[in-house]
């Protein structure tokens, strides 16, 4: 074989290797590709899914609410669940009194200390600290001269020495919801809070919160710390609607009303609504 052929058989071989790498490259950006629209399209089916999950759990919690205020309920005292029916799916519904939650306004510093202190673990003093400066927040007079007070459990990221983390330990067992209210009712307080009530003494909250399941508003509360009890019934509640998505999973979509008090002619005033999130259908309610 001559030189020049050797040269030709030579660039001949390169493109071919050149062609074949660009056609590699190809294929490896269609499978990209066709990866990136199947997660799109799973993404938005999802989207969707939740959306319309999202709206059948509205329409649930309205159907509940109606049915309550017909029969004249209009405080709830513990935690209440019902079912309702909405196109042939089944919602569970529950009605939360919001005095089981902290009231970040009106709750004394040692109430806002022991919280920082078994719910977050801090020590007794830097609670005791952060508490204080709670206090002097909440007690900061606005443009009227009165007190500003906070209007949500996020307000806590304004108090020095409260990071994003802590925030996150805490938020949970807080309400800005109520008016004067300063303790806390046990029948209705989520897991976190009867921890908090029972100085840290989880089996005790654990047993607490069991029996209450079982035995509703006759469940014994003397072992938790009666300084900062008050069994009582409150207009401001906590609906939530927790609907079977499927895959062992469920969308929740919780309302915060009123049902007494000012609610200019309409059947209940909405305090809040959260977005809709989901659960594990295996996991406990917070």
């Amino acid at each position: 074989m001559s030189h020049l052929n050797q040269q030709v058989a030579k660039q001949q071989g390169i493109a071919l290797i050149a062609v074949l790498w660009v056609v590699a490259a190809l294929g490896i950006m269609v499978v990209g590709m066709i990866h990136v629209v199947k997660g799109e399209t799973r993404l938005a089916a999802q989207l969707q899914r939740t959306t319309l999950d999202s709206g059948i759990a509205d329409a649930a919690i309205r159907l509940a609410l109606q049915q309550t205020l017909l029969a004249n309920k209009k405080e709830f005292k513990t935690i209440e669940v019902t079912t309702v029916q909405v196109f042939d799916r089944t919602i569970q519904v529950e009605f939360i009194p919001l005095n089981g939650l902290i009231n970040l306004n009106h709750a004394p510093i040692a109430l806002l200390a022991d919280a920082f202190q078994y719910a977050a673990g801090l020590p007794k003093e830097q609670a005791t600290a952060l508490a204080q400066a709670i206090d002097l927040e909440r007690q900061k007079r606005n443009a009227k001269g009165e007190a500003a007070k906070m209007h949500s459990p996020e307000d806590l990221l304004r108090i020095p020495g409260i990071d994003y983390d802590l925030a996150a330990l805490v938020m949970p067992l807080f309400t800005t919801d109520l008016e004067d209210t300063q303790r806390v009712n046990p029948l209705a307080a989520p897991l976190a809070v009867l921890t908090v009530l029972a100085q840290g003494n989880a089996a005790l909250a654990q047993q607490v919160f069991q029996t209450r399941i079982e035995r509703g508003d006759t469940t014994d509360t003397t072992q938790l710390s009666g300084n900062h009890l008050q069994i009582s019934s409150t207009g401001q509640i906590a609906v939530r609607a927790t609907l079977s998505s499927g895959d062992n999973m469920a969308v929740v979509r919780v309302w915060r009303l009123a049902l007494s008090g000012d609610s200019h002619g309409l059947p209940w005033r909405v305090l809040g609504q959260d977005p809709p999130f989901q659960i594990s259908t295996s996991s406990t309610p917070p």
